[in-house]
């Protein structure tokens, strides 16, 4: 069972919606790289996505916007398997990025690879393991392309092919969702990241629900509003953009995550669900317990009256979320001191997101000079109930010299006080801990030094990516132009059509007016005087109006043709046609009118001697066709009151017509603007035909038929056509045919990204142990 896919579209709205596509295109990439986020993973794997995304996009514009450039049946479809494999690429990729979003242990490919294996079978296994059917059911089904009138086609695939895609968008549907819905219930993050979550969400579905109805489902319907649907799609891409415009959403979307999971043993060890007071008047112990715990596995988080820039330099923290407790400042990555609630909510928030965390407050100092005592003393205690509660760990650094000293015992009495740190953490003496910042320091700025050149190579390379991912298309689809130099012979088939407007002649006195459909209704095998013929039957049709003289008096009317046409299908000359014309009008006779019937009879065999007008066809070739002409016409005219009045020829003579190839040249029709080939056909008597033969249609796009004498007696434009070639020749682009272009492109593609993924991977070591 087949379906038929009709695309096409507004041109202006074709073009416009390339403009908008490119347009939101450089947007994303733009707002995705600006993106100032210590999930590197995540943020790679976003970037991928919304590259794969830009790639289907491109491949749209460029499907869309060519159409009726393109000729070549293998062309057309493997342009649309392209694009199709983007999508599906975009949402394994955009799968990964929900998931690695969703757990907050997934910082790494490795990560994401243990998440599936641990908990086999994952929901994101059986999500990729539906994306890895559609992606194989798109290279293996077989899809025809029927030529359509105006440049504009028709894609032909089965049904099951139908419900196969319709379980992929289904599957992205419901995935992406309802993992973003798991983290957004977990983590409760603040409302702008809620909602510009779902926009990423409701974009990503609304772009591959748009590609299931606006390119298959209303197509197969015979509906076809590709051209607004392009539009919609587009806005919807315009909505990821607009909900990654803020520089910090990837890192206020993620969850909390370790700095490292080393293998050494731990040089400090605080049990968790307790809150710890350390006296000194610099955080620079605490900083190193705290870097000690998030270096093996816990997740932690910073709340520092230091800038967070210095603190990573200082103590090497890259992952680790940083918030400045400052009044001053106003970014994502800064804190009020006022009111202390909103403090004690952000951490709250960081404990129910994360596993095993731990907390730094310092600047409890701050906090007490920006609020009463009373106020920041039990927010301390709720959040102390809080640690317990999830078994996390509280690090506050405090100076007893810097507040009263009921304050500092009123701490002390509520948190537990490091009073003796030999006891419980390794003692770091002075001199020690200064050479060890200094230690830190260095690799701190070492490991960002590194960053930014990893950023710079990876950065060229997503480039690359986007250039090959472009070239896949340009190179291979697009290769093909508009009118090859030379054309093979038509193959037809059943359901191919041609609709004509006719301006022709009859007995040199009457002109016809209208338009003549011929439609390929099978194939058969006739008897043609001694000859046997493979042919496609053809069934021609078509009505009008006439006006001229009939026994030198003026007549006018309406004219209905019927008839049918067999084709040979070596030669696709036509061997055996019967056509019969019926006028029905008035006859003027000055007083009065008449009732006037013509009945107009053809019968024409034409039995092919000797033929060496060969294909494939290029400009300049010519050959001659011999053929035993039979031909019979019988016209009678009936006219109200008289009796009717009959005309009968028939004739049979060998007829030897001279074809030659003159010229490509471009013409415009009703069915469009065409590069064609003039083909100029003249028989023995001095009669010519002028066939204007368009490939893409396999007729053609105009004929002009002349009398021995100059006089023109018709001439048929086209106005619609439905054509596919059954056995076009593979298309080909520097020697080599397409389908290895297409494999080289994807290869190339599919080794760049792998080699992007494991440049990223590898970063991931250098904070792992041995």
């Amino acid at each position: 069972m087949e379906n038929r896919c009709i695309s096409g579209g507004n041109t202006i709205i074709k073009y416009i919606g390339a403009g908008i596509a490119l347009a939101f295109s450089i947007v994303i990439i733009i707002a995705v790289l600006r993106q100032k986020t210590i999930k590197a993973f995540q943020k790679n794997v976003l970037i991928f996505s919304i590259l794969l995304l830009v790639s289907a996009i491109i491949s749209n514009i460029i499907i869309s916007v060519s159409a009726g450039l393109i000729t070549q049946e293998s062309s057309i479809i493997y342009s649309k398997k392209i694009q199709a494999m983007f999508d599906i690429f975009m949402g394994v990729m955009m799968g990964g990025f929900v998931v690695a979003m969703a757990v907050p242990n997934i910082n790494s490919g490795r990560d994401l690879l243990r998440h599936m294996t641990d908990k086999f079978p994952s929901s994101y296994f059986l999500y990729c393991l539906v994306m890895v059917a559609g992606l194989v059911g798109v290279i293996v089904t077989p899809a025809e392309v029927v030529f359509l009138s105006g440049g504009t086609y028709t894609f032909m695939f089965p049904l099951w092919f139908l419900v196969g895609i319709s379980l992929v968008v289904l599957s992205v549907m419901i995935f992406i969702p309802m993992k973003i819905r798991t983290y957004l219930k977990k983590a409760k993050p603040h409302k702008h990241i809620v909602h510009d979550a779902y926009m990423i969400a409701g974009g990503v579905i609304g772009y591959s629900v748009g590609e299931l109805i606006f390119e298959i489902i209303l197509p197969s319907l015979s509906i076809d509003l590709r051209a607004a649907g392009f539009v919609i799609q587009i806005s919807l891409v315009g909505m990821i953009a607009y909900a990654i415009r803020d520089r910090t959403f990837l890192q206020d979307l993620l969850t909390p995550v370790s700095e490292a999971h080393l293998k050494t043993e731990k040089t400090y060890d605080l049990p968790g669900g307790y809150s710890y007071l350390v006296e000194e008047s610099t955080p620079n112990l605490c900083f190193e317990v705290f870097k000690d715990l998030v270096t093996h596995g816990k997740q932690g988080l910073v709340i520092t009256r230091t800038m967070p820039k210095k603190v990573r330099g200082m103590y090497g923290l890259e992952k680790t979320p940083i918030l400045w407790l400052t009044r001053v400042a106003d970014n994502p990555e800064t804190l009020r001191p006022y009111p202390v609630g909103k403090i004690s909510e952000t951490i709250q928030h960081f404990i129910r997101a994360g596993k095993n965390t731990v907390v730094l407050l310092d600047g409890v100092e701050y906090l007490i000079t920006h609020n009463d005592f009373k106020t920041v003393l039990t927010s301390l205690q709720d959040l102390n109930e809080y640690i317990a509660q999830y078994d996390s760990v509280l690090v506050i650094p405090a100076d007893a010299e810097a507040m009263e000293s009921k304050q500092f015992a009123l701490l002390r009495r509520d948190l537990r006080m490091v009073e003796k740190p030999p006891k419980i953490m390794k003692k770091i003496d002075t001199e020690e801990a200064e050479e060890d910042v200094g230690t830190l320091e260095f690799i701190g700025r070492k490991e960002k030094g590194e960053a930014s050149e990893g950023s710079g190579m990876k950065r060229g390379l997503l480039l690359l990516v986007c250039f090959m991912a472009a070239f896949s298309i340009l190179a291979s689809p697009m290769s093909s132009v508009a009118v090859a130099t030379a054309y093979e012979v038509p193959q037809y088939a059943e359901g191919n059509s041609w609709t004509y407007s006719v301006d022709m002649t009859e007995q040199y006195t009457i002109q016809l007016s209208g338009s003549v459909r011929m439609g390929i209704v099978g194939e058969d095998t006739i008897i043609v005087g001694d000859s046997s013929y493979d042919v496609v039957e053809n069934e021609v049709s078509g009505s009008g109006t006439f006006t001229g003289t009939v026994m030198d008096l003026p007549a006018e009317g309406n004219w209905v043709l019927t008839g049918t046409e067999y084709w040979d299908e070596q030669s696709v000359e036509r061997v055996d046609t019967y056509l019969s014309v019926t006028m029905e009008g008035t006859l003027d006779f000055g007083l009065y009118q008449a009732n006037l019937t013509i009945t107009s009879t053809t019968r024409t065999q034409d039995d092919i001697i000797s033929n060496t007008w060969h294909y494939p066809i290029v400009v300049g070739q010519s050959g001659t066709i011999v053929m035993d002409k039979y031909y019979n016409n019988s016209v009678i005219i009936e006219v109200e009151g008289m009796p009717p009045v009959g005309m009968y020829n028939e004739t049979q003579t060998l007829y030897q017509v001279d074809c030659e190839c003159e010229e490509l040249a471009t013409i415009t029709v009703e069915a469009g603007t065409y590069e064609v080939y003039v083909i100029n056909k003249t028989g023995a008597d001095g009669s010519r035909e002028i066939n204007y033969y368009l490939p893409e249609a396999g007729a053609g796009a105009r004929i002009e038929r002349y009398d021995p004498y100059g006089y023109m007696m018709g001439e048929y434009d086209l106005q619609s056509f439905s054509y596919r070639n059954e056995e076009e020749p593979p298309a080909t682009y520097l020697g080599l045919p397409i389908e290895y272009w297409i494999l080289i492109a994807i290869t190339v593609n599919t080794i760049l990204i792998l080699s992007i993924a494991w440049l990223l991977m590898r970063g991931k070591k250098n904070a792992e142990g041995d």
